[in-house]
């Protein structure tokens, strides 16, 4: 999250969820998670928590240009920003390894 802003990390987390949902439908086997003893995520469980995150992105303006915008309300609060951008920056993260494995 070096340069980059609170709406980019969760534009990039979008990307994530798509590729993890495009990843599990298309990719895997639907018997692999199951053959070594781990539980299966579906494509659908992706979709919901996208869903989630898509709603709470809405409420708190992530995805908004301007003065509405949570980079621009946050622009007082650099301790809460960079902890929030931790927190999204962790998602993505888990994200990106969720569909490699």
């Amino acid at each position: 999250m070096a340069n980059t802003g609170l709406r980019d990390t969760g534009k990039t987390i979008l990307n994530r969820f798509a590729d993890t949902s495009y990843a599990l439908e298309f990719l895997k086997p639907s018997n692999e998670a199951e053959s070594d003893g781990k539980l299966a995520l579906l494509p659908t469980d992706v979709s919901s928590e996208m869903e989630r995150f898509q709603l709470w992105a809405a409420n708190l303006g992530l995805f908004v240009v301007g003065d509405r915008s949570l980079d621009y309300r946050m622009r007082d609060h650099p301790t809460v920003k960079k902890y929030a951008g931790k927190l999204l920056s962790g998602l993505e993260e888990d994200l990106s390894r969720s569909k490699t494995k």
